[in-house]
């Protein structure tokens, strides 16, 4: 049973506005306000995606490789188009280290290129504080001294 003071707060206080955006109203660009968004993404890098599925290491086997390279390839980005989409959100930088990722951030560099060559418009979900430590401290070892640690001196993990 639905409770009645819903149906009166919207009474006294009027139907929430949904906002899809986070621009004001009319600051929205042209193709958004026509087209709307139909998103296609995919924004884990291959040594996230080969970590976060339970492995040990960042290597990924032959068939991960295959399906990356498939992801990647300029029939996903036909398929894509044909499916409507207009806009991918894809990977860029994680958090591993400019060196680790180098390869990983010229596939992302290639893909937008392609989809942009068929007019699919581009976003990228880029390091947002995770940071991928084995890797990255290879490269920065004075990142060590960054980590914030609990009362004992070991470092706080999220999700852990």
């Amino acid at each position: 049973m639905q409770s009645p003071l819903i149906p009166l707060l919207l009474l006294l206080l009027g139907a929430p506005r949904i906002c899809l955006f986070s621009l004001s109203p009319g600051r929205e660009t042209r193709w958004l306000r026509e087209e709307g968004i139909v998103m296609a993404g995919s924004w884990e890098p291959l040594l996230f995606r080969v970590r976060r599925d339970g492995r040990q290491g960042y290597e990924a086997n032959a068939e991960e490789r295959r399906a990356y390279a498939e992801e990647h390839s300029p029939e996903m980005v036909k398929k894509l188009k044909s499916l409507a989409s207009n806009f991918v959100m894809m990977h860029a930088y994680k958090g591993f280290g400019l060196e680790a990722e180098s390869e990983s951030l010229r596939d992302a560099k290639a893909f937008a290129a392609l989809c942009r060559s068929e007019g699919i418009r581009v976003g990228c979900y880029t390091f947002s504080g995770t940071i991928g430590w084995e890797l990255f401290l290879k490269e920065k070892p004075e990142a060590k001294d960054w980590v914030v640690k609990d009362h004992e001196g070991k470092p706080i993990l999220t999700g852990a």
